[in-house]
């Protein structure tokens, strides 16, 4: 399985702050981006998993 990069978790932290109204009252800035980037690369990992699994299968 491919790793994720820190090119393609960016690019999706940056989407997700672009469609999100994002409300900090409770948390930081910094540390809630963190969070939504650690989040991120598990999806982009999840699906790449999947993809790879779905591919084996058709075999």
């Amino acid at each position: 399985m491919e790793a994720v990069s820190k090119g393609d978790i960016d690019e999706r932290v940056q989407e997700y702050y672009d469609k999100y109204e994002i409300l900090l009252e409770f948390r930081g800035e910094k540390e809630f981006r963190v969070h939504v980037a650690v989040q991120e690369g598990i999806e982009i990992g999840f699906f790449q998993a999947a993809r790879i699994i779905l591919r084996s299968l058709m075999i």
